[in-house]
């Protein structure tokens, strides 16, 4: 110990020097191999469950209609199964190619399965764009554990698709953010515009994410090429969903002949009709969000852009969420 160092030791009375020589220990972080040893049993647990005999149960109703389109003579027949059921056809073009190989319930819920597996891969890779190697260890043991993602990668619906295409669309998103080429931007628009013809509630998706980029182009001057870019990509995205509007407007009108939607007086019946739509509560807290942003953006300063992608997203679809419940 230096000479001076000694002097001001002898200056500090007993207690603050017992203190400083006693300090409580703060706990230790688990090693990043031991996070990753119980995440990786977690994800591989998520993995067996979504394969264990998937197979087995019979077809339910909605698996029918699924079964009914795809396994039509041609594809005439099959676009038109899909719009009686209301169904973009997407997963029934998927389905079908399956069932070449046999009709059957394992070769009609493996694209669910597949689709299942792979969005466990894409969630991980988002968040290890973002976060690094630890958080996407444990965002895959969430998601791989997750009921819900495991009983529709068991379903031949299109459910687990959607959930692929959202993890896709969302890494494409962050690398296109990070400044990558076209082939990343192409990427984007593809699974973007393909959400909507696997599932239309699942528009809500590229709604979310247009509003994230608009938002950061608004207060955020970091990275604004990447950003216009982005947001000529969903521009054309929503051009390319246009021949869905048919289908929108049929799917309305079922729902006026069946509840009265649009001419009915309102009552609670019919405002949970309308809040069951996630788009509804993605414009109600979204906009006025939007509005704020830009009058305080002089005091906003962003480190991480791409965390501030994930951060809009988590906070649009959370706001999706009371729609969903309802639903």
């Amino acid at each position: 110990m230096s000479f001076p160092a000694l002097i001001e030791s002898q200056r500090r009375p007993a207690g603050d020097a017992e203190r400083t020589t006693k300090a409580p220990a703060r706990p230790r972080a688990l090693p990043e191999s031991l996070d990753a040893a119980i995440c990786g049993s977690a994800i591989a647990l998520g993995v067996f469950l979504r394969l264990y005999r998937f197979w087995a149960p019979s077809l339910w109703l909605d698996e029918l209609a699924t079964a009914h389109a795809a396994a039509a003579p041609n594809w005439t027949t099959l676009l038109e199964r899909c719009r009686l059921a209301f169904d973009p056809p997407l997963h029934e073009i998927v389905a079908r190619f399956f069932l070449l190989f046999g009709h059957s319930e394992f070769w009609l819920r493996l694209p669910s399965v597949l689709f299942g597996l792979a969005a466990i891969g894409v969630l991980m890779l988002c968040v290890r764009r973002v976060f690094g190697a630890r958080g996407a260890w444990y965002a895959g043991a969430l998601f791989a554990l997750n009921s819900r993602a495991i009983l529709h990668s068991q379903d031949a619906r299109m459910y687990a698709l959607a959930l692929f295409l959202a993890a896709l669309s969302t890494y494409a998103l962050i690398r296109v953010v990070e400044g990558a080429g076209r082939l990343w931007l192409a990427a984007y628009a593809t699974s973007a515009c393909l959400q909507g013809y696997n599932h239309i509630v699942y528009t809500s998706v590229l709604a979310g994410q247009i509003a994230v980029v608009v938002g950061l182009l608004l207060f955020s001057r970091e990275r604004s090429r990447s950003l216009r870019r982005l947001l000529l990509a969903q521009a054309l995205a929503l051009a390319m969903l246009a021949p869905l509007t048919p289908l929108l407007l049929a799917i309305a009108a079922v729902r006026n002949r069946i509840y009265g939607f649009w001419t009915s007086s309102p009552d609670w019946a019919w405002l949970r009709d309308f809040f069951e739509w996630p788009e509804v509560s993605f414009a109600l807290v979204t906009i006025p969000g939007i509005i704020l942003l830009w009058r305080r953006r002089r005091q906003l300063r962003l480190s991480n852009l791409n965390q501030t992608v994930l951060l809009w997203l988590g906070i649009v679809y959370a706001a999706m969420w009371p729609g969903a419940v309802l639903a």
